[in-house]
């Protein structure tokens, strides 16, 4: 009966999530359409913003009938709206906002079977993980935001989270099939945002690799990282990586808002949120100190420092709500904190995903603006980490204390 009483909260919680962004996105639409737009944006903190560029784009296919006659990014948002607007007759951003709500939804259940599979693991029913989770996508400022403009990001969140999925079922579970739809979603996850499908590829193969390890040697393999980016940094600088055809030199101008346009950098972004000094090129120890500086922004910025607009105070927010929560993991009992991730190889999958997409986009990123949209995926995954150790532990701590 009380497990039938969690199905039925969480079950709850997610209509909740359902109809509190549906009915935000659809107030948003109309007052958008108030101000003279089509409904597509609002802008909230003065500027453009990429929603505002996407809907431009599926506007003119949808008046030109070709679902892919314009699309600056090359990515498959622009076409996979341009095709339902041109599906339904109606050129209208609602489409795309409700669109947009769907796949928020469908990340919402990636989350809960990442959980799940936790759950089979472990033998141990988490259904105050999942109630956390629950609440926190519920009210997570990033994820409302996005609601203000039709931007793709719910869509990379959801292809993101279900590749890990996959790819965690494939390793913990040995599942083939689960080899086949991991392929297929890292395959549109790609086509939505290249890199982070990278990330997510790179996660799951090391996973692979190193999954039976214990712990302390996946912490010890971990140590080896600062000298391949030594010799990354030192020796192959200009070494372009396959599949993402760019190079780590590539990366730190494109930081800056660089890009490599035949065999010459072009300026083609600047932003007034950015934070910190382009990266050092020819000294690693300075290199270093500015990437971790970066990784820190990009995971928990902006700092207070760092304040400088309404925009930044809204995300100051998110960045105190990361850093309580991350001082109260650290709190936990150290051993029993290893002791529970050497127990789970979800856990671990997840840890070793969150280190690589930090990584990667505190390499690529120096924007505080687009970190707080970029890190909602790896911050999820670091929340399910902590909710699921902080319940197990305080599950032991009371086993002890009763002397079971």
């Amino acid at each position: 009966m009380e497990e039938n009483n969690h199905k039925r909260d969480i079950l709850l919680y997610v209509i909740a999530i359902i109809i509190f962004y549906l009915l935000q996105t659809i107030v948003i639409y109309f007052i958008a359409k108030h101000y003279g737009t089509d409904g597509e944006t609002i802008q909230l903190f003065g500027g453009g913003d990429d929603g505002a560029t996407y809907w431009q784009q599926i506007k003119t296919n949808f008046i030109r009938g070709n679902i892919s006659d314009v699309n600056a990014t090359k990515t498959w948002y622009v076409p996979l709206m341009s095709f339902l607007t041109q599906l339904l007759g109606v050129a209208s951003p609602l489409i795309v906002r409700i669109a947009n709500v769907i796949a928020l939804t469908f990340m919402v259940i990636g989350i809960l079977r990442i959980i799940n599979l936790i759950e089979n693991e472990l033998s141990t029913q988490l259904f105050d993980v999942k109630k956390k989770m629950m609440l926190v996508i519920l009210f997570y400022p990033s994820l409302i935001y996005l609601l203000f403009s039709v931007y793709r990001d719910y869509w990379i969140y959801m292809f993101m989270v279900w590749s890990v999925y996959f790819g965690a079922k494939w390793i913990v579970n040995h599942d083939v099939f689960g080899l086949v739809q991991f392929i297929i979603c890292i395959f549109f996850l790609y086509h939505f945002r290249g890199y982070a499908a990278a990330a997510v590829l790179l996660s799951i193969l090391i996973s692979r690799i190193f999954i039976s390890k214990s712990f302390k040697s996946i912490k010890r393999i971990m140590y080896i990282g600062p000298f391949l980016l030594l010799v990354w940094y030192t020796f192959l600088i200009n070494f372009k990586v396959p599949y993402l055809n760019m190079s780590l030199l590539d990366a730190i101008k494109y930081r800056e808002g660089l890009y490599l346009v035949g065999d010459q950098y072009l300026a083609l972004r600047s932003g007034g949120s950015d934070f910190g000094l382009p990266f050092s090129t020819n000294f690693f120890p300075l290199f270093i100190i500015q990437y971790i500086y970066s990784i820190l922004v990009n995971f928990a910025g902006p700092f207070i420092w760092q304040i400088k607009s309404i925009g930044s105070m809204v995300g100051f927010t998110e960045s105190i709500f990361i850093v309580f929560v991350m001082i109260n993991y650290f709190k936990i009992d150290r051993w029993k904190r290893n002791k529970i991730l050497t127990e789970s190889k979800v856990l671990r999958i997840l840890l070793i995903q969150s280190i690589i997409w930090f990584s990667a986009i505190g390499l690529t990123n120096k924007n505080l603006g687009t970190a707080i949209r970029l890190r909602v995926p790896g911050i999820l995954f670091v929340l399910i980490i902590v909710f699921t150790v902080g319940y197990l532990v305080t599950k032991i701590n009371s086993q002890e204390k009763n002397g079971v």
